[in-house]
């Protein structure tokens, strides 16, 4: 989005998060984040700028939960709510698959119970 908006002094790494983001969100619901549609290059710019994505749950049940805000996290309109590296999100990603609590995710003590049981 920041690319997108002309400023480049606002392009950092957590631009690369959110085209991480993108291509996680691709993987997983085998669609793009926003509804570019056919039309123009101009509508498709807007609606990466001012839209939100749909959310991962509503593409698929299956990915509701950890994935869901892990991308959602990647995908932030605001660079400030993403990842502030690669590495944030590559460390959330493995936690999921190891079934730990993630970052994106406020750790109340239910959730991680729950994925102290999925552990064990």
């Amino acid at each position: 989005p920041e690319q997108l908006a002309g400023d480049g002094h606002a392009v950092d790494t957590r631009s690369d998060v959110y085209a991480l983001g993108v291509i996680l969100y691709e993987l997983l619901a085998g669609r793009r984040p926003h509804d570019t549609g056919e039309g123009p290059l101009f509508a498709a710019a807007h609606a990466v700028l001012t839209g939100d994505p749909l959310p991962l749950g509503a593409v698929d049940r299956a990915l509701r939960g950890d994935l869901e805000t892990i991308a959602a996290k990647a995908l932030e309109r605001e660079p400030t709510r993403r990842y502030a590296s690669a590495a944030g999100l590559a460390g959330d990603v493995r936690r999921h698959l190891a079934d730990e609590p993630i970052t994106a995710r406020p750790a109340s003590t239910a959730y991680q119970l729950r994925k102290l049981a999925r552990r064990h």
